[in-house]
């Protein structure tokens, strides 16, 4: 039955048996390829042409290694382990290695098991739209959760409606608003979104923001039943800035959370294109240090000759052993590049080097042409050479798409086919060759190129001039479309606006303006490709400069910063250097200004700091003081964030003293909140004491906005401090949080009003009444103001604690965060040193009362290694006030020279700070004067200064304190006076004054450390305590 030569009659005959079986099992394995027939052409009969490259080959192990993943995760989730952590794989290798495809295999796979998989690229020369591919990615995930909505399968219209519940019940109103300016398809998956009130709510929405919606919006969604996997594509052309959103706070914030094995994460890039200079290096290397997150690198080498010869059977429907030879071949002119390979099997159909035999019924090929076949060093070139051949129309076609990028808008391209650059036919006649021939493809209103190295080198191909000329004649005739000429009125009205990140105007949304804005951007973008060098008629210029304004404008608004500077950089780039001085040109000055306030505010946003001083000094030599002062508050704002406090204060200076500030001139300077913080910071406290009470006192005079309220915020958390009763400090703060609430500053408010309650926690408030009122705080804070929340969920859990209660104040960021070690690592991927200063803060607190020394030491040099420990603040004094305790016990444990040291520094400060306020100071410099004089040690002065110490916190209202100093002298009497009676007496007080506090949990740990009698004089002051939190309550 089987012919196998050489007397048979068969053009290939079985060499061996194993051939035999070979063929047979491949017969067994793929029957659709191997017992069935190619479909014939309708029109000549004979079978469809092949087209290599679209069917999936070869990398059967990197598959394996790939599936792998998904397959682990789903594990984990079957076991419902409490240990999870969120999958990353990284998939790399030459342009060309098959990335995409194999990405592409798997998330079609995993979409059939019902995962939602979306992917997204970024686009080489793109880089500044890097956020946009971010938004674009999570859009993605909405988009599919619409169509399931509105779909007919019910399971996954019922998946869809619960996903929608989940983020209606995380998200507000004002949330979901801001949130669908950067994920439009909301507006469909959600009803009564207010998409006008998107672009105006919020509009200073910073980075950190993006980051969090972001965050909640994929911590919502995992809450479902339904694992996710995002996929990004050419991440060697991604921005810093998107690397870290992705990288660190999202993908990191998913890591040891509930649900993190049904996430997973895949991103594609070109290894030979990343060096150490790259962010992506620095960014892959953190990650695979960090522990909640898994990394699985696999890496794309060449195909093997077996890949090949497998790729052509497959395509050919032949047996593998009748190709091995020609796949030898392909392999060996190639070098297993696969689209190399890909490329050059494609052109061997057109060309009828392969092609389909009538006699033998099946494709042929000849030796002869395949062994004389030439082909280029590199698939680059051979790409151009084989493209050069086309007809001039379909060659003009592909170098017009070329210069719109790797895809397309199909809408964009049909509205050129009436511009200059349309080809004769028309675009959509030579898109549908270029098609067939597997150039590009059309899916989605999308025109793309089969592979970006395409697009990469017909665009490089193209000379430079031509490809300038390409650019300028879309951009204009797009431009023109999109109503892109300004009159002298439009420019007018850029008056507001521009000035300050934070400020925007509402604007109508509707479908027509939307186009009008995207068609402006890609008219913009052609633009700028063609450069202010090839455009040297003036009046052209100024106005393509008004056109990066406008974009940069609307980007600003959207808090799209790194984009935003990319427009007004090239806005500034077309006007020049001399237009201030042109008066030739209409409005040039007002247009030169609004670029470079732009410039500057974005700048400082995207903390490119040395821009912000570039940008600002500009404006201030080039127009006049009034017109500078958005420039003089942005700079202001730089130097601030910086540290620079001396050159706040001297441009602070600067600044009134040009505005005619009349303030005295003793003690010198008018910047009075400048000033007072500079002081505090310089230790000059009588001037801070000044110029603080300088600033209060103008604002009496003043009705209350945003700006003003800020400044009392400013005074009396960061001043008046040092300066008035701490109980005090706490109502005004109260205060505070009062007004930012009626006008709407809802962060000030959420801020004030936690250093309030904060205070009276360090005050010896009641602990009941204290965990009252955070428990309550935290509630608004979620609602107004999450980054707050992180300052003071710390204080919940040092409260909790110390009364002995066991709780998770963690729990009120449903899985955000669980721990404070969550918090430390949102402190350190954001750069965020005022937050992780405020963890420590609260672990030192906590060791301190615990009595774990060791900790607090630890803890305590966290603190002083942080440059925002020098700013002055309230936490200042506590942190000063403890560590001076601290040092006193280990100079006693280990004669630490340094840590007498450091204790005698604390009573120099508590000491001088006592000069302006006694009462908040007293009792804390006479029990570290007693504490140095248990140290040296003298036992009757230590003695007399504990009792004096006790007595000034009973007298000022604070008992925990009062504990503390009689727990101390407890210790004292045992360990150096060798008063065992005495010491007992002074804990079983420190015992009544910690249940007074409402610290049960640390009056039981002293009751257990000494075993101190259960008398019932303590049992009833429990009791009455436990009464009068309840009663107060």
């Amino acid at each position: 039955m089987i012919d196998i030569g050489p007397e048979g009659k068969a053009s290939n005959p079985f060499k061996t048996i194993d051939e035999i079986i070979q063929d047979l099992e491949e017969m067994k394995a793929q029957p659709h390829l191997f017992l069935f027939d190619r479909p014939n052409n309708a029109v000549t009969s004979s079978p469809i042409t092949p087209v290599f490259g679209r069917q999936y080959y070869g990398r059967l192990k990197e598959l394996t290694q790939l599936l792998a993943v998904p397959t682990r995760l789903e594990a984990t989730d079957a076991s419902q382990s409490p240990h999870e952590r969120v999958e990353a794989v990284f998939l790399s290798g030459r342009a060309g290695s098959g990335k995409s495809h194999l990405i592409k295999k798997c998330g079609e796979f995993l979409s059939a098991q019902g995962w939602i998989v979306v992917s997204e690229k970024f686009d080489r020369g793109l880089e500044h739209k890097s956020q946009g591919v971010v938004c674009s990615l999570f859009d993605n995930v909405i988009k599919v959760l619409t169509n399931m909505k509105d779909g007919l399968n019910q399971r996954d219209a019922e998946y869809s409606l619960r996903a929608r519940k989940l983020l209606t019940d995380i998200f507000d109103i004002t949330s979901l608003s801001v949130l669908v300016t950067y994920l439009p398809n909301l507006c469909g998956f959600i009803d009564g979104i207010d998409v006008k009130t998107a672009s105006v709510v919020e509009a200073n929405l910073s980075h950190r923001k993006l980051v969090f919606l972001l965050s909640r919006l994929l911590h919502a969604l995992l809450e479902n039943d339904r694992p996710i996997m995002l996929i990004l594509d050419d991440m060697q052309w991604s921005d810093a800035l998107s690397l870290d959103l992705v990288l660190g706070e999202i993908l990191e914030s998913v890591g040891d959370r509930k649900n993190a094995h049904r996430f997973l994460f895949a991103g594609l890039y070109r290894d030979n294109e990343i060096t150490g200079a790259h962010p992506l290096y620095s960014r892959l290397v953190r990650l695979r240090q960090c522990r909640s997150i898994n990394v699985t690198d696999i890496q794309l080498s060449a195909f093997s000759e077996d890949d090949i010869a497998g790729m052509i059977a497959a395509e050919l429907r032949l047996p593998t052993r009748i190709v091995t030879e020609l796949g030898h071949a392909i392999h060996k002119k190639t070098s297993g590049h696969i689209l190399f390979a890909v490329e050059l099997l494609n052109s061997m159909v057109r060309d009828s080097t392969i092609s389909f035999s009538l006699k033998s019924r099946r494709y042929c090929w000849r030796w002869d042409m395949v062994c004389a076949l030439k082909t280029e060093d590199n698939v680059a070139s051979f790409i151009i050479s084989n493209i050069s051949t086309l007809q001039p129309e379909m060659l003009h076609t592909l170098r017009v798409l070329s210069c719109l990028g790797f895809h397309s808008d199909l809408a964009v391209i049909d509205l050129l086919n009436s511009s200059c650059v349309a080809p004769s036919k028309g675009f959509r006649a030579c898109l549908h060759y270029l098609m067939n021939l597997g150039v590009i493809e059309m899916a989605g209103g999308l025109v793309s190129f089969t592979h970006d190295l395409i697009q990469q080198h017909i665009y490089e191909g193209l000379e430079l001039n031509q490809r300038r000329n390409l650019h300028y004649d879309i951009g204009v005739f797009l431009g023109a479309k999109a109503s892109a000429i300004p009159t002298s009125t439009e420019i007018e009205s850029l008056e507001t606006g521009i000035d300050l990140i934070f400020i925007s105007e509402s604007k109508s949304t509707t479908e027509f303006v939307l186009s009008e804005r995207s068609l402006l951007s890609i008219a913009t973008d052609h633009i700028n490709c063609a450069g202010p060098e090839f455009i040297v008629v003036p009046p052209q210029r100024t106005l393509f400069a008004y056109w990066n304004l406008r974009v940069g404008r609307e980007l600003t608004e959207s808090s799209d910063f790194g984009c935003a500077l990319y427009y007004y950089e090239n806005g500034i780039r077309f006007i020049g250097k001399d237009i201030w001085l042109e008066d030739f040109v209409i409005d040039g000055q007002n247009l030169c200004l609004r670029l470079y306030q732009g410039a500057a505010a974005v700048s400082l946003a995207t903390k490119k700091g040395s821009m912000v001083e570039f940008y600002t000094n500009v404006i201030f030599q080039n127009v006049t003081f009034e017109e500078s002062l958005p420039a003089w508050i942005t700079l202001l704002s730089f130097l601030e964030s910086c540290g620079r406090y001396d050159d706040v204060l001297e441009t602070g200076i600067n600044l009134f003293c040009c505005l005619n500030f009349n303030i005295p001139q003793s003690p010198p300077g008018p910047m009075e909140i400048v000033g007072s913080f500079s002081s505090t910071a310089k230790v000059d406290y009588s001037r801070a004491k000044f110029w603080g009470n300088v600033a209060l006192e103008i604002l009496k005079n003043n009705a209350p906005t945003s700006a003003t309220v800020r400044v009392i915020w400013i005074v009396n958390a960061f001043i008046m401090a040092w300066f008035v009763p701490l109980k005090d400090s706490s109502r005004n703060l109260f205060s505070t949080y009062n007004m930012g609430m009626k006008l709407g500053d809802f962060t000030l408010a959420m801020f004030a009003l936690g250093l309030s309650t904060r205070i009276g926690l360090f005050e010896g408030e009641n602990l009941s009444l204290i965990s009252q009122s955070l428990e309550r705080n935290m509630k608004m804070m979620m609602k107004y103001n999450t980054e707050s929340t992180k300052l003071y969920v710390l204080d919940k859990t040092v409260v909790d604690e110390l009364r002995g209660e066991k709780s998770n104040p963690f729990a009120i960021f449903k899985d955000t965060f669980t721990s404070d070690d969550d918090l430390i690592n949102d402190a350190l991927t954001s750069n965020n040193a005022h937050l992780l200063e405020n963890i420590y803060f609260g672990r030192f607190y906590l060791a301190f009362w615990r009595g774990d020394y060791h900790s607090a030491e630890s803890y305590s040099k966290m603190i002083l290694s942080l440059p925002s420990s020098k700013r002055p603040k309230l936490m200042s004094i506590f942190f000063t006030f403890f560590r001076g305790l601290l040092a006193f016990q280990w100079y006693r444990g280990k004669q630490s020279q340094e840590q007498l040291e450091y204790g005698i520094e604390a009573i120099c400060k508590i000491e001088m700070w006592g000069q302006h306020a006694p009462s908040n100071f007293e009792n804390k410099l006479l029990l570290l004067k007693a504490e140095q004089s248990a140290s040296v040690p003298n036992i009757g002065e230590a003695k007399a200064l504990y009792e004096e110490s006790i007595k000034s916190a009973r007298d000022n209202g604070r008992v925990h304190e009062q504990g503390l100093a009689y727990e101390l002298m407890g210790n004292f009497l045992l360990g150096v006076a060798d008063s065992p009676s005495e010491a007992r007496k002074s804990w079983k007080s420190a015992y009544d004054c910690y249940l007074q506090w409402g610290a049960l949990g640390k009056a039981s740990s002293l009751y257990r450390e000494h075993n101190l009698d259960d008398d019932v004089d303590s049992l009833a002051l429990c009791k009455t305590s436990l009464k009068h939190s309840r009663d107060e309550t």
